[in-house]
Formats: structure tokens, C-alpha cells, sequence
């Protein structure tokens, strides 16, 4: 088949556009409510390829002098674009409303040391200086709202280099928010020799699993990543009461 041929085949009949639109808007909407990514991304660019199909429907309708049947093709575009708005809106609160089932079936161990953040009143800036140590060690603060944290560091013996924090649910080992927090606690720092030097974060990172009054044990480690080139190494490792963030 050649292109025109094609070109014709699709918008000489003008439903069949409109139904490539409400398939693929369907399609769009029910992975809205699925976990699965790809699916939603597979629906937002049949989506994507509907409305423009549409358009170039509707002015081939008015080229064509079938004015009755570009003005239908133009009113789907149109709703269609204002019920995707309102479906997206929806979807959004919808699933910010729904709680986060990821402490369903977990427990906080026993028998193990857990520390909890500093700080429960969820201020936009923390006190400098709420904690001194005389020896390697790394607190955890709650920031602005649970889920939001901050973190001092004390390091001797180390190279400078960036150092940036993982975290794992401890009864299960999950990685917690593995795609942003390396980043999002890296903190630069300088050769300390053999002094006990300290740092601490100026912006806050989040925790996402999770949810707000859902607490669980979480262990974070200490990672250092040379400026040298040597490999990474953990320097420390320390357990928490968390909550995640409330999306």
C-alpha cells in the first residue's frame, strides 16, 4: 500500500480516526490506574498520536469540503482533549489520595538498635549544631514534613571525594528510593586526614515508600565515592524509624 493510498484509506472514512482515539484514550485511562510504567507511557503516546491524527482529520474534512464531518471530527478533538484533562486531573488526585501499601506487612524488629530522626516539628530549617560527636558518626534529622530528611556526618581517615547515602527496609532489605537519593544526599567533601571532621546536608531528600504515621526500620549506610578513582567503600551504617512521603 503507498502512502497515499494509506493517507486516504485512513481519513476518507472520518470514524476511523475517532475510533483510533477512543481505543487508544481507553487504553490510556485504565493504565492510569496500574503501577505498570510502561503501559502508561504506551497509552500517553497512543494518546499523543490520536489527537494528531484527529487534527490532521478535521482539516482534511474542511479541505475536502465535508463540512458537516470536519466540524464532528473537530468537536471530538476538543472533548476529547477537555474529558483527558478532567480523566487526568482525576487519576492524579485519586491516586494522591490513596495510601501507600508499602508497610502493609511489615514489621519494626526487635532486638536490634534503632535510633529515631532528630526533630518533630517539621521545620522548614533545622538548629546548625543540634548534635556533636567526638567519634565517626551519622544522624539523621526530619525535615520539613515526614518522608523530608537531613543528615550531619562526622568522618576522619578519609579521602576527599562525595560521599551519598543508600537505604534498605531492614526486615526485607528493599532498597528505598534507589533512582534519586544517591544524589539527592551527596555531599562533597575534603581529605580529613585524622581529624574528626564534620558536614551535613543544606537541602533535604526524601524517602518515597511508604507513608505519613506508617513508621518502619530502616538501615541507612554511608557511601564514599573517591575522588581519586578508587573504588567506593561504606564507611558507616546506622538503623532508623522512618515514615515515607505522603505523595
Amino acid at each position: 500500500m503507498s502512502l497515499y493510498s494509506f493517507y486516504r484509506t485512513t481519513f476518507d472514512k472520518w470514524h476511523r480516526p475517532f475510533i483510533f482515539f477512543a481505543l487508544a484514550a481507553g487504553l490510556w485511562a485504565i493504565s492510569m490506574f496500574t503501577s505498570s510504567f510502561v503501559l502508561q507511557l504506551s497509552g500517553f503516546f497512543l494518546v499523543c498520536l490520536a489527537f494528531l491524527i484527529l487534527f490532521i482529520s478535521t482539516i482534511y474534512q474542511f479541505i475536502k469540503n465535508r463540512w458537516v464531518k470536519g466540524m464532528l471530527t473537530g468537536a471530538a478533538f476538543c472533548i476529547g482533549a477537555f474529558a483527558l484533562v478532567v480523566l487526568s486531573v482525576m487519576s492524579f488526585f485519586i491516586s494522591q489520595s490513596m495510601p501507600d501499601p508499602f508497610t502493609d506487612d511489615l514489621t519494626i524488629p526487635e532486638g536490634i538498635e534503632l535510633n529515631k530522626p532528630i526533630g518533630s516539628d517539621f521545620e522548614f530549617a533545622r538548629t546548625d549544631s543540634v548534635v556533636e560527636s567526638n567519634h565517626p558518626d551519622f544522624v539523621l534529622y526530619n525535615s520539613f514534613q515526614p518522608g523530608l530528611y537531613e543528615y550531619d556526618l562526622w568522618v576522619e581517615n578519609t579521602e576527599s571525594g562525595t560521599v551519598y547515602l543508600k537505604a534498605y527496609e531492614i526486615t526485607k532489605n528493599i532498597p528505598l528510593s534507589t533512582g534519586r537519593l544517591p544524589k539527592a544526599s551527596s555531599i562533597e567533601i575534603a581529605d580529613s586526614k585524622k581529624e574528626l571532621t564534620k558536614y551535613g546536608t543544606t537541602v533535604n531528600f526524601t524517602i518515597y515508600e511508604g507513608d505519613w504515621g506508617k513508621p518502619y526500620a530502616a538501615r541507612f549506610e554511608v557511601w564514599l565515592k573517591p575522588a581519586s578513582g578508587n573504588p567506593e567503600r561504606k564507611l558507616m551504617e546506622k538503623n532508623y524509624i522512618i515514615e515515607g512521603w505522603q505523595r
